[in-house]
């Protein structure tokens, strides 16, 4: 019995290690989200979500939305192509 406490116990450190690393691994993503108004936060937050992070770049007057997301690439408002051919 007290071998299979031991074990439980390496086993849930092991998940909450391995969560941990995974947050410290997301990516952070910016959006420049036209000019800084009294709409950037709105615009950041509706386009992003409640986790995202509003700031106003006021040397160049900009909306920035910094926000996590595995492929900061990816917007899913835009449907993906169609697949190449050749």
């Amino acid at each position: 019995m007290e071998r299979i406490t031991q074990v439980v116990l390496l086993v849930t450190l092991l998940i909450m290690f391995t969560s941990v690393v995974n947050q410290a691994r997301a990516k952070s993503c910016v959006d420049t989200l036209g000019t800084c108004d009294e709409f950037c936060e709105e615009r950041c937050t509706s386009k992003h979500g409640l986790k995202s992070v509003t700031k106003c770049d006021r040397s160049f007057g900009l909306c920035k939305c910094y926000y996590s997301a595995s492929d900061c690439g990816h917007n899913p408002e835009v449907p993906p192509g169609p697949p190449h051919t050749t």
